[in-house]
């Protein structure tokens, strides 16, 4: 009983403190969306910026996934299995597929090329199929997953799996934060090009594009930051509580 208890107290700990740092860095994503002004393209200073507007490719760019088929300039897709432990269930990434191309967002005065590496994606998903051992996945997209190396099934049983794809598509309309610096580009020919680059700065800076408008990322935020430091706060005490009352402190 007491060893169990420790153990208990230890998982609280752990389990509540890794909440508690997603829900802290949940918290400093926040307060940069929310003290980033928003800006027009055309009057965009160098620095850290936020963007609205529409997605246009760039040239003939873009990307096709052998997914859905679409063609986008930004495309993820993410593998999960779901897993069980005596503490519950849980669902696990077993594999991430990303791609995409530089493309512009556009506004009404005018456009910015988005190059998409290091950012983070916070788009819903466009396809999810699951599978479980009542109702498998389709053959197609069992055929997909086995293609890139996870088996769904166990002992010939069809594991719980599911299966999620997000899309950026020309003509969607994005919320974007990053760092604008110097494209170097003009006008030629009566060509228009982007004068500006939004991308990842420093390691630490945040890039984020969204098909959310600032309000609801925002509310998106405040429910990860209550789960994350509200949920872990309270697992981290009840852990903390039973450690020491194992140790006969309390």
């Amino acid at each position: 009983m007491a060893l169990s208890q420790i153990k208990n107290g230890i998982v609280f700990l752990a389990l509540g403190a890794y909440l508690f740092r997603n829900g802290f860095l949940a918290y400093n994503e926040r307060r940069m969306v929310a003290n980033t002004p928003r800006s027009k393209i055309r009057s965009i200073a160098m620095g850290r910026v936020e963007v609205s507007g529409t997605v246009e490719q760039k040239g003939n760019k873009t990307v096709r996934d052998e997914f859905c088929g679409f063609d986008s300039v930004f495309f993820h897709i993410m593998i999960e299995e779901l897993r069980y432990t005596i503490r519950g269930r849980y669902w696990v990434p077993v594999k991430r597929f990303c791609n995409y191309e530089d493309f512009f967002v556009r506004d009404d005065t005018g456009r910015v090329l988005v190059k998409p590496d290091g950012i983070t994606a916070m788009v819903k998903n466009e396809r999810e199929y699951s599978g479980n051992p009542f109702k498998p996945l389709p053959d197609d997209i069992k055929k997909y997953v086995k293609d890139r190396g996870v088996n769904p099934y166990w002992f010939g049983i069809h594991k719980f799996i599911k299966v999620e794809a997000s899309y950026i598509k020309p003509g969607n309309q994005v919320y974007v934060l990053g760092t604008a610096s110097p494209a170097g580009g003009n006008t030629k020919g009566g060509k228009e090009e982007a004068l500006i680059i939004l991308q990842k700065g420093r390691e630490d800076d945040h890039f984020v594009i969204s098909d959310k408008p600032k309000q609801e990322l925002m509310k998106v935020y405040n429910k990860g930051i209550l789960l994350g430091m509200g949920l872990g706060g309270l697992l981290m005490i009840a852990g903390l509580g039973l450690t020491l009352n194992y140790l006969g402190v309390i």
